[in-house]
């Protein structure tokens, strides 16, 4: 059973570490070890191990929420996120990263389908229009990898559902010029539009 503290107990510890220094203070990972070490001592080792911490919090492992503590107070250096920001531009120049990246934020992001892209689904699978749903980042397109919520499964036709208030007023001629771009003709459908099953099979026909 997980132990669960008390927020005395979390309040507690962390006045007693008020004012001390990390004991890793300037320890540098990179210097310590050689590339080769590295990956036997963290990396190929515990390849496809469970990570120790998976499932625990500050409220439940105290380990967990002696290092939370020990992180208080302390301030990243300008150079340090210069640094960090460097080293994700690096890695984001990577398509494969880039890619995988997308996908997982789109699948972690929201519940797909929405309900306009349900309501429109509903409407391809009944009457077999040739369209997959590619909304929850299955399919990107261009180098901004941008993510079309549906395809035509022929053609270089892509469909973009979207509600009103939370899209800015040209987001049709934004999004429509960027597909463009790379050979994409693009469908709109508003949430007005989606109601109206007659209206969807009229622009997707």
């Amino acid at each position: 059973m997980k132990r669960k503290f008390t927020k005395e107990h979390i309040e507690k510890l962390r006045q007693s570490h008020l004012g001390n220094e990390p004991g890793n203070k300037g320890w540098n990972y990179y210097k310590i070890y050689s590339k080769k070490e590295r990956q036997e001592k963290f990396g190929y080792k515990n390849k496809g191990k469970k990570a120790w911490n998976k499932g625990l919090t500050k409220y439940t492992d105290e380990r967990i929420l002696k290092y939370s503590i020990s992180l208080i107070g302390q301030k990243q250096t300008k150079e340090h996120v210069e640094k960090n920001r460097q080293a994700t531009l690096k890695r984001w120049k990577d398509p494969e990263y880039r890619e995988k990246t997308i996908k997982a934020i789109m699948k972690g992001k929201w519940t797909r389908p929405t309900s306009l892209e349900r309501r429109v689904l509903e409407v391809i699978n009944r009457y077999s229009l040739p369209y997959r749903y590619t909304g929850n980042g299955t399919f990107l397109i261009g180098n901004k990898k941008s993510n079309p919520d549906f395809v035509h499964i022929l053609k270089k036709i892509c469909v973009e559902v979207y509600g009103g208030p939370w899209h800015p007023t040209d987001y049709e001629k934004q999004r429509g010029n960027y597909f463009n771009k790379y050979g994409w003709s693009t469908i709109f459908i508003n949430e007005n539009e989606v109601r109206d099953e007659k209206i969807i099979l009229d622009m997707l026909d």
